[in-house]
């Protein structure tokens, strides 16, 4: 029954991923060499046309995989060094 738990983890996660990787799609976008291709550039050339939709939902479920497992260490790592 951890997964209830895991809801507003989850729920932050999603919601800081989305926030900082699209948060620098404009600055990817104009330094990035063409060759390029971040996630998030990625994400949003498979979504904007409509075309590639679940290829686009696939990357972003990858993409808040990747940041909710980097939160989780992080947080396991500072639990031990703060102390109240």
């Amino acid at each position: 029954m951890t997964l209830p738990e895991l809801r507003p983890a989850l729920a932050g996660a999603a919601a800081l991923c989305v926030a900082m990787s699209m948060g620098e799609l404009t600055a990817s976008t104009m330094v990035a060499p063409p060759t390029w291709r971040t996630l998030p550039l990625q994400i949003f050339s498979f979504t904007s046309r409509g075309i590639r939709l679940y290829e686009g939902a696939a990357l972003a479920v990858v993409l808040m995989g990747i940041t909710l497992l980097v939160l989780l260490v992080l947080q396991r790592v500072l639990a031990g060094r703060v102390r109240v």
